[in-house]
């Protein structure tokens, strides 16, 4: 079952956010399924090997570690656990990560790029194939930088469960 709807967000200055996104009930069966996006949009971009550097209050961020970051892109990872939080917090008889969640890692990985506080802005236009479950064991986020200014960043990425591209996200912003 999909439903598409709308969200506005709001802080205590005044508009935050204006999204469009959809919500999807799937069976066991078809979780067990899912294959991600087609094979065009699941490549994953060749990163050179770097040492992982661990986040400190890991607790606090969707990522738990940088792999990779350069100029134009930055690689975290998320080691998931069954007990993780937000699968018991999610839908009735639902386990599984909120979607909402996946984008908060492509913040919170951009952010880490920046070596700043990032404030979401403007659009986030994304699109996701299938759902992270309390099985799976590995979660990359992988951002590229398309434009920065001193005043802000767009950026497109990608999010990849146990190998397999789950989200693809074409153009998102942040005011630095």
């Amino acid at each position: 079952m999909l439903v598409n709807f709308e969200v506005e967000g709001y802080q205590e200055n005044g508009h935050l956010l204006t999204m469009q996104t959809t919500f999807g009930y799937f069976s066991q069966q078809s979780l067990a399924k899912q294959g991600g996006f087609p094979a065009e949009l699941r490549k994953h971009p060749y990163l050179p090997r770097a040492i992982p550097r661990a986040l400190k209050n890991s607790n606090k961020f969707m990522v738990q570690e940088v792999l990779y970051a350069d100029e134009n892109m930055i690689h975290c990872r998320r080691m998931l656990s069954p007990d993780d939080w937000y699968f018991k917090a999610h839908f009735f008889q639902d386990p599984v990560q909120p979607g909402s969640l996946g984008i908060q890692a492509f913040y919170d990985s951009i952010g880490l790029w920046a070596k700043k506080s990032v404030q979401p802005i403007g659009t986030c236009v994304w699109k996701y194939r299938g759902q992270t479950l309390p099985t799976h064991s590995i979660i990359d986020v992988v951002v590229s930088i398309v434009e920065k200014s001193p005043e802000h960043i767009k950026f497109s990425g990608k999010i990849f469960v146990d190998g397999v591209c789950i989200y693809d996200l074409e153009q998102a912003e942040v005011q630095i």
